[in-house]
C-alpha cells in the first residue's frame, strides 16, 4: 500500500535547494494538520450547536503526511478525493465521503479550483462552507475542511517558504 510522503521529507529537500529547483520538483500540496476537535467517534451524538470545521493547533508539523497535486512537470486536469479506493487521492475518515471533492487545474490560468460533490459532512474553505456544485478558487495558505480532516493548500513557493521557516524546529 502507498504511504504518502511526510512533511520532513520535503524539508530535506528545501534545505538543500533555493525556491526556484523546489517548485521545479514539487507540485502544489494538501498538508495534513492537526486540529484541537475530537474525532468523530468520540464527539457527544448531540450538539448544542455547530462548531463548524475544525480549528487548526499548528500549521505545519514535521509528522504531517503530504498529498502531491499531480505532477510538477505535468500538473493535472482533474482530481478527485475521499475515502473511497477509486479517488485520485484516498483520505482515510470516516467523517469524509466516498467521493468527495473535484480539484480543478485550469490549464490556462494555473488557478486550482475545488468543488464539492455532495459531501454528506461538508466541504470548508477558510472556515466558509462550500456550496456543492459551485468551484471555489484556492490559494496558497488557503484551509480546506472535509469532514474531521484538515488541510493547508500550499503553491510550491508557499509550501518551500513555510518548510524554510520550520527549518531546524522538525527535528
Amino acid at each position: 500500500m502507498f504511504t504518502e510522503p511526510l512533511v520532513q521529507d520535503y524539508l530535506e529537500i528545501a534545505i538543500k535547494v533555493e525556491a526556484e529547483q523546489f517548485c521545479k520538483q514539487v507540485p502544489p500540496v494538501l498538508v495534513e494538520v492537526f486540529t484541537d476537535q475530537q474525532p468523530a467517534f468520540q464527539r457527544p451524538k448531540t450538539a448544542m450547536h455547530d462548531a463548524g470545521p475544525p480549528k487548526p493547533r499548528k500549521l505545519l508539523d514535521h509528522r504531517r503526511r503530504v498529498f502531491e497535486l499531480g505532477s510538477p512537470s505535468k500538473g493535472f486536469g482533474v482530481l478527485t478525493l475521499g475515502r473511497s479506493e477509486e479517488n485520485s487521492l484516498v483520505v482515510q475518515d470516516e467523517t469524509v465521503s466516498s467521493r468527495h471533492v473535484r480539484l480543478t487545474r485550469v490549464r490556462t490560468t494555473g488557478q486550482i479550483l475545488l468543488e464539492d460533490l455532495g459531501s454528506t459532512n461538508g466541504t470548508y474553505v477558510n472556515g466558509k462552507m462550500v456550496i456543492q456544485g459551485r468551484a471555489v478558487e484556492l490559494h496558497d495558505g488557503d484551509m480546506v475542511g472535509l469532514g474531521d480532516t484538515l488541510f493547508v493548500f500550499m503553491t510550491p513557493g508557499g509550501f518551500w517558504r513555510r518548510l524554510k521557516e520550520l527549518g531546524g524546529d522538525a527535528y
